[in-house]
């Protein structure tokens, strides 16, 4: 029979301790971060709750103002009603003193209606600032929770049962082979005794047993008279004796050599051994294992955290990407003009290198934000469009055929500096995918063109500017609705390229 398969064999394969304790602190550390994010989730929510009552609050006390003003409005009304008088002896009756009054109630009630408004406009934005905050957390919770439910647990458990299942296999298939070979040994060894048995024939095995050991049936030779024999036969009787000890001390148990010609329990454990012993010490063993192991789940805890943080960032950006998608849907973008106050802020910050878009700064009006780009156009020295092509281009508005008008357009404009060809292929890209949905923004090509026409060629002195102009407007349009057949694609020409959604590829 095989030798029984221990837990000490199987524990040696399996997951050490260090292993499990590992696996335990990886686990709790992304409870933790777990519960941190459930926290942060409850805090901001509890945030929101509190500005949304402050809101309401506010609205209601503004909406008690007004109705206040709104009854007193209506009785100083009746009172002049009363008061006014119907003929010149009337005047008498009006009292001087009642106007002062009625006119100081006013302003008190007024001056209350503009603090409550100002109040309520504050805590408006407060609770609307909470509440997109709100929003944010709630969507990178709702994700860090679905990967934790469906990624980490499926990963640590991996964790704590490797290499388990991989050592019982090896285990029970080493058994198994062990078990078939010495099978099959047993089955040799029957056929070999049956043969024996047939075979078996008294005078062939004397006659064999006498040959194979022919120095001890061989006749021995003859007596010689020995004169002095007392102490050679001491020696003689000595010396049989240590050969015979020796014959009966020989370590002639070891019966692997039965087993060469079968796959035996036997041969499978001594080339195990052999193996084995070939291999390096077992602490040199053990040591590097431990110094794998300890790597590995350093390795295994920062690819979870990081995943972690992936996790919440790539949930708030897709918020915050949807959200800005938006803006496509705004009416009147471009043509509508944004406060000229944020328009500064939001210019000012570019220019000291910061971005005013990014993160919880982001809470400008978007035609303020499209007034900036258009102030960029603007502000340039030298036109997007030089004034050095304006006549080649105006040429090209009154042919009749638009694909005849595309090509000299882009004749004319492959002229000019690959730089400035960059960023034409870019802002007509996202002119024209704006106006896709000019159902929602009211901003066709056309609409486009009356924007950015003035902005991005301006009309040479000593030229009608009127007439001049609506050329310009039709060339604009035109270059938006046919930009992928004006421009260079990426092949011919390098730099950024708009895309839908505003992802742009490294340059």
């Amino acid at each position: 029979m095989s030798p029984p398969i221990t837990s000490e064999a199987l524990s040696s394969d399996g997951p050490p301790l260090s292993e499990r304790s590992c696996s335990k602190e990886v686990g709790l550390q992304m409870q933790e971060d777990l519960m941190k994010v459930l926290n942060e989730l409850y805090a901001v929510m509890k945030t929101y709750h509190v500005y949304n009552a402050d809101s309401i609050n506010a609205e209601s006390k503004l909406k008690e103002a007004e109705k206040q003003e709104e009854k007193q409005m209506g009785r100083s009304a009746r009172q002049e009603d009363r008061q006014t008088p119907r003929s010149p002896d009337s005047l008498a009756t009006v009292r001087l003193d009642d106007k002062p009054v009625r006119r100081s109630s006013v302003k008190k009630i007024e001056k209350m209606k503009e603090k409550r408004q100002a109040k309520y406009t504050e805590n408006k934005l407060k609770a609307v600032k909470a509440r997109n905050e709100y929003l944010l957390a709630l969507e990178a919770t709702n994700c860090c929770v679905f990967k934790y439910y469906i990624h980490d647990l499926s990963d640590l458990i991996d964790c704590c049962d490797l290499g388990y299942h991989a050592s019982l296999n090896r285990a029970l298939r080493t058994y198994l082979s062990a078990e078939f070979n010495v099978e099959t040994s047993k089955h040799g060894g029957l056929e070999t005794i049956e043969n024996a048995a047939e075979n078996l024939e008294a005078n062939a095995d004397k006659q064999r047993l006498m040959e194979t050991y022919n120095n001890i049936f061989c006749p021995p030779m003859r007596f010689d008279f020995q004169s002095h024999m007392g102490d050679q036969v001491k020696k003689t009787m000595e010396a049989t004796l240590q050969t015979i000890q020796d014959m009966v001390n020989i370590e002639d148990f070891d019966v692997t050599d039965c087993f060469h010609h079968s796959n035996s329990m036997e041969s499978v454990k001594s080339t195990v051994s052999e193996s084995f012993m070939s291999k390096p010490s077992l602490a040199k063993r053990r040591a590097n294992q431990q110094e794998t192991e300890q790597f590995y789940f350093t390795k295994l805890k920062e690819f979870l955290e990081g995943r972690n943080l992936i996790t919440k960032l790539q949930a708030k950006h897709d918020l915050i990407q949807k959200t800005l998608g938006e803006s496509l849907h705004h009416e009147g973008i471009f043509r509508v003009s944004g406060s000229q106050v944020e328009v500064n802020d939001i210019k000012n910050a570019f220019e000291r290198g910061e971005d005013p878009l990014a993160g919880d700064q982001n809470d400008h009006d978007m035609d303020s934000i499209a007034g900036v780009l258009k102030l960029y156009f603007r502000g340039l020295e030298n036109a997007l469009f030089p004034k050095e092509v304006f006549h080649d281009l105006m040429s090209c508005v009154s042919m009749e055929s638009l694909q005849d008008r595309s090509a000299h357009i882009r004749k004319v404009l492959l002229s000019l500096p690959s730089s400035t060809l960059v960023v034409m292929r870019y802002l007509f890209a996202f002119l024209n995918h704006l106006s896709q949905y000019s159902e929602d923004n009211m901003m066709d090509p056309y609409n486009l063109a009356i924007c950015f026409g003035p902005t991005l060629m301006s009309v040479p002195e000593g030229h009608d500017q009127v007439s001049c102009q609506a050329h310009v407007n039709e060339l604009i349009k035109t270059i938006i609705i046919h930009h992928e057949s004006i421009f260079p694609g990426p092949r011919d020409l390098e730099g950024p390229i708009y895309e839908h959604g505003g992802v742009t590829e490294d340059y």
